[in-house]
């Protein structure tokens, strides 16, 4: 807590996450998401990066999860997407595997058509763009570590879907290299 945002209360944190309070306790009550600080009347609060773990800790809204695409037209598109990296990581293709390019094709066809803009280079440049945008790495590495530690399997329907599709799309050979 640098002074540079003031800490956020449990109501606050519920308010951004969409999620009730009672759930966000139990988090804090069991130590996966505990509060930065307490008021001197006890009450819980937590600083931009709690919160962020808070963003990551409920599955994010379709519209959030790829930023620039209309709600509708995201809760289409995010579910499919979602379904389809993890079908490929349950069937063990790698991104960068030669298996990957049939998830590329089916991806950017349901975007194109979704969208109504041709498929095409222009279209999965943007599609990587928007998939790296919409993923935070230093989450997915925090719950990387809250899986480890409490020694959790690793769900591969939890991991995040947009780093998967940003390799793929890139590697493909129709997408530049990541600008990151």
């Amino acid at each position: 807590m640098n002074g540079a945002t003031p800490p956020h209360s449990i109501g606050e944190l519920s308010a951004r996450t969409a999620v009730p309070v009672r759930p966000i306790r139990f988090y804090s009550d069991t130590g996966l998401l505990p509060p930065t600080d307490r008021t001197p009347a006890g009450y819980r609060r937590y600083d931009d990066f709690r919160a962020r773990m808070a963003d990551a800790a409920f599955p994010p809204a379709d519209e959030d999860a790829l930023p620039g695409v209309a709600p509708e037209q995201a809760a289409e598109l995010v579910p499919f997407v979602r379904g389809a990296v993890a079908d490929a990581r349950a069937a063990g293709i790698a991104p960068d595997g030669s298996g990957a390019d049939a998830v590329v094709e089916a991806v950017a066809e349901r975007f194109a058509a979704v969208l109504g803009r041709p498929d095409g280079p222009g279209l999965r440049e943007w599609m990587a763009s928007r998939f790296e945008a919409g993923h935070d790495p230093l989450v997915e590495r925090y719950w990387r570590l809250v899986w480890t530690v409490n020694d959790w399997q690793v769900v591969p329907g939890h991991l995040p879907f947009q780093p998967w599709m940003a390799e793929a799309l890139r590697r493909s050979g129709r997408v530049s290299p990541s600008r990151r």
